[in-house]
């Protein structure tokens, strides 16, 4: 692959949702970043979202592992790692992750304003012998274990994070794409555009509870 495609960096995320009583609620949220150039990993976060309350945080062991008092803090802190350089976001969960994004752009207008890959389009277009291109049908062809559903957010993100790295090599191993760019168009969905004033805000104060 070419530079483009080294210097950047791809944010695999993903949402846990639970049912309420008016419907389906995000209640946590995973992101794993990596480096292009061999798939380095840069940072990962595993925020558990839940309403602000007097009780404390339960501890954690994992620096990585937050809790935030709402899905726009929980995705502030995504937003807060993101580097001067070029990002991909990419997702499994197309419609649910860019439609949570995108409500809370207020809290990550850089996020979403980045250029979104379907991580399933993009092993669609590495593996088109397979007949029935169900998620699981396309994991096992480029050897991606896929956790249980209840594993959770970061698990499932992991899994994000292999299928693209795998069908980007499987593809170039074909020949079906040599740079970023062409990846870019086969997969890669454009933003929406964010309002400029989201952007002269500046961070906002997040408080973990």
């Amino acid at each position: 692959m070419d530079r483009d495609f080294e210097v950047t960096r791809f944010v695999a995320l993903g949402v846990e949702l639970s049912r309420r009583a008016e419907g389906f609620a995000v209640t946590g949220l995973a992101a794993q970043s990596v480096q292009g150039r061999g798939w380095q990993p840069q940072w990962r976060i595993l925020a558990h979202v839940s309403a602000p309350s007097a009780e404390p945080a339960p501890s954690v062991s994992d620096d990585a592992t937050v809790w935030a008092s709402s899905v726009g803090d929980a995705l502030a802190l995504v937003e807060r790692k993101l580097v001067p350089t070029h990002h991909v976001l990419v997702v499994r969960q197309i419609g649910t992750v860019t439609s949570t994004v995108w409500a809370e752009r207020a809290s990550c207008p850089r996020l979403a304003s980045l250029v979104t890959w379907d991580a399933l389009r993009l092993a669609q277009l590495a593996c088109p012998w397979i007949a029935e291109p169900s998620e699981a049908a396309l994991a096992d062809a480029l050897a991606v274990r896929l956790p249980r559903r209840e594993a959770g957010a970061a698990q499932a993100v992991l899994a994000t994070s292999q299928i693209c790295q795998r069908a980007i090599e499987r593809g170039a191993m074909d020949g079906r794409w040599t740079t970023l760019r062409q990846v870019e168009e086969q997969a890669g969905r454009a933003p929406r555009q964010v309002e400029e004033y989201l952007f002269r805000r500046g961070p906002e104060q997040i408080e973990l509870f």
